[in-house]
């Protein structure tokens, strides 16, 4: 559930190294806690922001809002994100995390 997310989930999850983080939420207006996926959403933008600002880029993290994803789609999407994120190059924790 995408409502549970917190701005230091976030955070914490580039410390341990991925080039890139995907958040997949409800649609808008259709958030079991009401504006649940509208929170996580501004909590992504403030990741994504935070990231620009220690030089890491906000393309690293993004969210998806939809309904009814197949495996299927969720993969297509991951590796679509993933052609883009390579192009970023690596997350720059990993060679800290290396030493």
């Amino acid at each position: 559930c995408s409502s549970k997310i917190e701005v230091d989930h976030l955070v914490k999850l580039f410390e341990h190294g991925p080039d890139a983080v995907q958040v997949v939420g409800c649609p808008e207006h259709q958030c079991r806690f009401l504006n649940g996926n509208i929170m996580a959403e501004k909590r992504v933008k403030q990741v994504s922001r935070l990231l620009d600002e220690i030089g890491f880029g906000s393309e690293r993290i993004k969210m998806i809002n939809g309904d009814g994803f197949s495996k299927d789609d969720l993969l297509n999407m991951a590796k679509a994100n993933a052609e883009h994120v390579r192009s970023l190059g690596p997350n720059p924790m990993k060679e800290k995390n290396r030493r």
